[in-house]
């Protein structure tokens, strides 16, 4: 089974990467694609920088080093992975379904974070978005801020 895992380089992104080694271990044979989406630069930016180009190099170099604990925990868990770091134009959600789509992923697994009501909101959009609108199953991870599965 292939299944899409979002993260951003956040602890809750991260237990939803050690849910899916959980369930590896637990004998589901899985395959992940680990997604990163980066906000693509804003105008004013784009027209400020230099280099217009290095803004898209550097949000994909963040990226990758986001991408970086989720890679060791799933190598360590012995689970197949690859990557997708994208930029987004749009609500990362959708980013995120276009990702789990294009690689037939049967499920999307995402981290939510129960602290702060600003962040609450803001990932709240995120997975109220993802559960209404993905064509395959999404699973919230809850970030209780200890190991977990770990």
């Amino acid at each position: 089974m292939k299944i899409l895992v979002a993260t951003d380089g956040s602890s809750a992104a991260l237990q939803a990467v050690r849910h899916a080694a959980f369930l590896a271990r637990g004998g589901l044979r899985l395959q992940v694609v680990l997604a990163h989406v980066q906000e693509s630069p804003g105008p004013l930016e784009v027209l400020a920088a230099r280099d217009p180009a290095a803004i898209g190099r550097a949000g994909l170099a963040a990226g990758d080093h986001f991408l970086q604990p989720a890679r060791e925990v799933l190598d360590l868990a012995g689970v197949a992975h690859e990557d997708e770091i994208r930029m987004a134009d749009s609500d990362p959600a959708h980013a995120l379904i276009d990702i789990a789509q294009a690689h037939h992923c049967a499920a999307i697994v995402v981290g939510a974070n129960r602290s702060g009501l600003l962040r609450q909101v803001v990932l709240g959009s995120t997975a109220r978005t993802l559960l209404a609108q993905s064509p395959v199953p999404v699973t919230i991870v809850r970030d209780h801020g200890g190991g977990g599965h770990g």
